[in-house]
């Protein structure tokens, strides 16, 4: 399972995450949730006084953006079928 860290984050230009999805016309899984793609936004911003903090911004779809950070990088994962498996819903 590789889930997002600051090791991997600079590298990764595009993460999964598996959201609710509340909307009738998009395609879900069964259990009412869908994966999605993100695309990086900006760079990595980390911070010389706290070492284990960063913050990265990414974008899905046409207006959706995802501040993702060392407290809820836990829901991302490099790989779809990953995400798709493993994921938590964010």
């Amino acid at each position: 399972m590789s889930h997002v860290t600051l090791e991997n984050i600079g590298t990764a230009y595009r993460l999964f995450c598996k959201i609710s999805e509340r909307r009738e016309n998009k395609p879900k899984d069964s259990d009412g949730t869908r994966v999605v793609s993100l695309r990086q936004a900006g760079s990595v911003k980390t911070w010389k006084k706290q070492p284990g903090r960063f913050q990265v911004n990414y974008k899905y779809g046409l207006y959706d953006n995802i501040k993702v950070t060392e407290e809820n990088c836990k829901y991302f994962f490099l790989t779809e079928k990953e995400a798709r498996e493993e994921g938590e819903v964010y």
